[in-house]
Formats: structure tokens, C-alpha cells, sequence
């Protein structure tokens, strides 16, 4: 999301339209930079968001609900104490900065009324939030502590007096005439930065979109161009859209072509900029910057959790193919145990040599030609002793080969499951999937357990792929293990076709058959449907050709103490498909 002049100053013009003659009825702060203050306006309660975390400093009214951190940070104390229960008189931006100033008066300690200015400082890694007293502008209170170490120009601290920052030397965008517009933006370098360079108020998202609008490019140097009259009357009049903008747009998705800018992003105009995205029009810039913002959150947290996962299940790969290769190692070493036995059968055919040599060379009693062959013995024991040793090496040996040969079975499987858990992570597309997976590692021990999992409530039932084939048949499919168990154990009905990339970590498919027909009568265009859904929600989603088993559900059983997602099948019908996303 982005924060600039434009979108601040439009949010100061709604803000002071819904909150002036407001009373704060509340002030929490959940999290060190960010504070919420409950206004209440006639019969409505709004919640005024203000932040200055530096990656997303912002201010608009939110519909979300927050806590308060506990215990109470140093600011908020500071503002419950100076301004709650204060009526909010005004609320201004200072222009072209991005300095929003809310005029508020309350009661001080003793009962007196009092003028309080609170300050936000919408400025990147500079922001800051800070409380004066009105008359004097003493700061009483700062969620960020600057001192002269950091900023000489000024130190916010409580008990100095408030000094704004400093203003930039540039022209006002509003009113630069023609001949000086020309100049600044025809000067050595490319445009782009030339119109941010020497323009108040003018961010890379807005100086980009006038030069799209005017049909330039933003990397154009500005002492090659050609068109510059036509840029200053699209500058002057995208300005004046702005002014007149009483709406807003919020772009949440990409669209088929990549967007020159990052989403989710609102704004109080139509954009050129995101390509062919369509922008989700809404008239309250407050509520597309909630809802941007929500959306925002959402990925991040979805980011986060899916390179948790994604990381916990690197390290468990890892740590099973070591696994994989100590016993690979392993079963090399009891992989002698025959050659034990037949060493000890050799010896005891040979009990009368009486040697103390440590090798002996003796007739191979199972070869063919009678070859001799040499075995190491001790020669501190007898031949008999010498040949029970080495099957005692034999049985051990071949308890080690049956015990690895178990355990390399259930490594394989393990293995295999972990591929499906993969796969699920690349296809989970929203938080609440990827708590189910995340739930599921806990379950099995792979992931280590901060906190027993909740358990799941029953009407919770998951969000599973579901499209309509061009037949008029409905076709499911799960996005990973759990849902993979529950849609084919619960939900799906017998004669229900169930469908799975063979021999690959995949998701199970249903096609819903509710009338029973034979396979035989489902049509063609469904089977293929499913089919190619199978595809390509399965390892081989990338490849030309995916075969593709086929069975009825009644001929699919999960085997006991089998994992999450794992079944075995007959009856089984085979079909090479070209993955395709529905």
C-alpha cells in the first residue's frame, strides 16, 4: 500500500468531515507505533487508526478490532491523560506536507480546559505522532523519541518545544505556469525524477501515472522530449481530478498483465498505472484504505506462514535424507550377512586345520570349481569357535537387513508423504489452509509445538476447489491432506468418480455422480475436466503429458495408521492428460 499527499490529503478532508465535534471516548495502543482512538460522533463509534511503523505509515478510520498491549507504552498513557474525553475542534493537513494536525480540547489534571494539537508525521522511516499543548506547542508526549544524535535540526522529546520539519524548495504542483513546468521537467535527467525532483507533493505513483496518461514513458529523458505541452495539460488537469475526486479505487488482484505497481493499492482517482486491472470503485477513500490495508496484512501473514512452512519442511527433508543415507550405509554393511553365513559354513567344514595364522585359506565348499578362498580368523580360537562367530555376524547382520529394510520402507513412505505436504503449501491460497497444514505438522511431530492446536469445529468445513463442467457435473478437489481425507472419506458417495495424478504427490478429485450412472456414461468433456484438474493440481503441472488414474470412490480405502492424504486404490482406469488449471 501507499501512503502520499494525495491520499493524505483526502482522508484529512473525510476525516474532518465524520470526526470534527467528536468526542474520544478511548485510546489504546497495540503496538509500539501505532495508536487507535475511539471517537464517538452523534450515535456512531469510529475507530481513528494512526500509525508510524516505517515501512507503512498511515491514518484512516478502521473497521478492525484491536487490543491494547499490556502493560500501557509510554504514549498512550500520555494521551489518556491529556486527551480523553476531548472533543476533537478540527482536523488539518498542513499543505503539501504530510502533516496532519487534529485540534482537540479536554479537561487537564485539574479540571481546566485546555487546547491539545495531536500531530501525525507521515514521512517513511521518519514518521512520528506527537502530542502539544495548544498554546505554547510543548511536546507532552511523542511515540518516537528523536534526539540531536539523530536529527540536529530538531529533537522531539517530551518538554522541548515543537518545531515542524523542514520544508522542501520545490514548486507548488497547483499553480507552476507552463513555462516554468517546461523547464524543470526538460532539465538533464529522466523525467520521472525530474517531476518528483522539483514538485511539491508529487510521489513516484503520481508522477508515474501523468506520464502514462500523457503517453510517455517514466525512464524518458526529459531534454529529448517532444511533447511536453501536451505532458503540462495532462499534469494540470490530472491535478484538478484530484481535487474535484469525491470517490476512490482499490486495486486488489493482478490482472492478466502484470501491474506497473504493487497491489493492493486505493487511490482517489482511476489509475492507468495497474495495466488492465479494473479498480473495485468505492466512495469512501477510508474504507478502501481498510480494506487495502486488511488485504495487505493478510498476504503478509500469509507470506510469513508459508515461508515458515515451507522452511520447517526444508529442514525435515533434510534431516530424512540423512536419515536415508546412514541407512543406505547401513544396509550396505548388513548387506554381508550372506557372506558371513557362507564363511561360517566353510569353516566348520574344515575343523581339523589347527593354525595361528589370522587368514586361512581354504576350499570354497559352494563354488563350482573348487576355488580356494581367504577368511580372516582369530587365531587365540578354535575353527569351531572361529566359524560360530561368523554366524553370529550372520544372524545379527540379517536382523540389522530385515529391521533397516522395515525402516527404509517407512522412510520411503514418510518421504513421500512429505512431498504431498509440499505440494499443499504451493497450492494453499489463504492463511486459514495453511493453519490446516500447519495444525497437521504439529499433529505428526515434524514441526515443533509452541501450543496445542484448537480443535477444529465441526461445522468448519473447508474450502474446497469446486467448478461445474461444461456437462453440467460438479467436480471437488482438496488443496492439501486434510482436505484431501476429508472430501474423499466424508464428503464423496461411492459411485462418485475419484481422480489422482498416479505414482505423484497430487490432490484427490471428485467428479459427483449422484444419479449412479456407469463410468462408461459419464461424458467425455467432464472425465477430461477432472482429469486435467488432477494434473494440475499435482507435482506434474508443469509437464505436457500427466497420466491420470481414475476409480470409483467405494474402490478407494485408507489403510490403518496410514498419514493424512494416503490411500490405496483398485479398479482403476488410466488417461494422459495436459494439466489445466479450471
Amino acid at each position: 500500500m501507499i501512503y502520499d499527499y494525495v491520499i493524505m490529503n483526502k482522508i484529512t478532508e473525510e476525516l474532518k468531515g465524520k470526526l470534527t465535534g467528536g468526542i474520544i471516548t478511548k485510546i489504546i495502543q497495540p503496538s509500539a507505533l501505532t495508536i487507535i482512538m475511539n471517537i464517538k460522533q452523534g450515535n456512531t463509534l469510529y475507530n481513528l487508526l494512526m500509525s508510524a511503523e516505517s515501512e507503512r505509515p498511515r491514518i484512516y478510520i478502521t473497521e478492525e478490532k484491536h487490543a491494547d498491549k499490556i502493560p500501557s507504552l509510554n504514549f498512550s498513557l500520555s494521551l489518556k491523560k491529556h486527551i480523553i474525553n476531548g472533543k476533537i475542534l478540527d482536523i488539518s493537513i498542513t499543505p503539501l506536507e504530510r502533516i496532519l494536525t487534529c485540534h482537540i480540547k479536554a479537561r487537564d489534571d485539574i479540571g481546566e480546559l485546555k487546547n491539545r494539537l495531536l500531530v501525525a508525521e507521515i514521512m517513511g522511516k521518519h514518521s512520528n505522532i506527537i502530542l502539544l499543548s495548544g498554546e505554547d506547542k510543548n511536546i507532552l508526549g511523542c511515540i518516537k523519541h528523536i534526539t540531536y544524535k539523530v536529527n540536529r535540526y530538531r529533537e522531539i522529546l517530551p518538554g522541548e518545544i515543537y518545531i515542524a520539519p523542514p520544508s522542501e524548495k520545490k514548486e507548488n504542483p497547483l499553480h507552476v505556469e507552463e513555462e516554468t513546468f517546461l523547464k524543470l521537467a526538460s532539465s538533464e535527467g529522466d523525467l520521472e525524477k525530474n517531476l518528483i525532483k522539483n514538485f511539491n507533493a508529487t510521489g513516484s505513483l503520481l508522477a508515474k501515472e501523468i506520464i502514462i496518461r500523457a503517453g510517455l514513458t517514466p525512464d524518458i529523458s526529459g531534454n529529448n522530449l517532444s511533447e511536453l505541452k501536451n505532458l503540462y495539460l495532462t499534469w494540470k488537469k490530472t491535478w484538478n481530478e484530484i481535487n474535484e475526486s469525491r470517490t476512490s479505487y482499490l486495486y486488489k488482484a493482478k490482472g492478466e498483465e502484470k501491474p506497473l505497481w504493487k497491489l493492493p493499492l486505493a487511490y482517489p482517482i482511476e489509475l492507468k498505472l495497474p495495466g488492465s486491472l479494473p479498480g473495485e470503485k468505492i466512495n469512501d477513500l477510508n474504507k478502501a484504505l481498510d480494506r487495502g490495508y486488511k488485504i495487505q496484512n493478510n498476504i503478509e501473514i500469509f507470506n510469513r506462514e508459508k515461508k515458515s512452512l515451507s522452511d520447517g519442511i526444508f529442514n525435515y527433508k533434510k534431516k530424512l535424507n540423512d536419515d536415508k543415507r546412514r541407512m543406505e550405509e547401513q544396509l550396505k554393511k548388513a548387506g554381508k550377512w550372506e557372506e558371513y553365513r557362507r564363511k561360517g559354513d566353510i569353516i566348520l567344514a574344515n575343523l581339523h586345520i589347527n593354525t595361528k595364522e589370522k587368514t586361512v585359506e581354504l576350499i570354497d565348499i559352494f563354488d563350482e570349481e573348487q576355488k580356494n578362498i581367504k577368511i580372516d580368523i582369530n587365531p587365540s580360537l578354535s575353527m569351531s569357535q572361529n566359524g560360530q562367530a561368523y554366524f553370529k555376524k550372520y544372524k545379527k547382520s540379517l536382523k540389522i537387513m530385515k529391521a533397516a529394510g522395515k525402516q527404509m520402507e517407512d522412510l520411503l513412505k514418510e518421504q513421500e508423504y512429505i512431498e504431498n505436504i509440499s505440494l499443499s503449501i504451493e497450492l494453499g491460497e489463504t492463511v486459514k489452509e495453511l493453519i490446516e497444514i500447519k495444525e497437521e505438522l504439529m499433529e505428526n511431530a515434524i514441526i515443533k509445538v509452541k501450543k496445542p492446536p484448537e480443535k477444529k469445529k465441526e461445522k468448519d468445513i473447508p474450502s474446497f476447489i469446486n467448478v461445474m463442467s461444461e456437462d453440467g457435473w460438479t467436480i471437488m478437489a482438496g488443496k492439501n491432506n486434510r482436505q484431501n481425507d476429508m472430501l474423499t472419506m466424508k464428503i464423496a458417495k461411492g459411485n462418485d468418480l475419484w481422480l489422482h495424478a498416479k505414482g505423484i504427490p497430487g490432490s484427490h478429485v471428485i467428479i459427483r455422480n449422484p444419479e449412479a450412472v456407469d463410468t462408461g456414461s459419464i461424458p467425455y468433456r467432464t472425465l477430461h475436466k477432472g482429469a486435467a484438474m488432477a494434473a494440475y493440481y499435482s507435482k506434474g503441472k508443469n509437464s505436457s503429458h500427466v497420466p491420470v488414474d481414475y476409480t470409483l470412490v467405494k474402490y478407494v480405502k485408507k489403510p490403518k495408521g496410514a498419514k493424512p492424504g494416503m490411500v490405496i486404490y483398485h479398479g482403476e482406469k488410466t488417461i494422459s492428460i495436459t494439466p489445466q488449471k479450471p
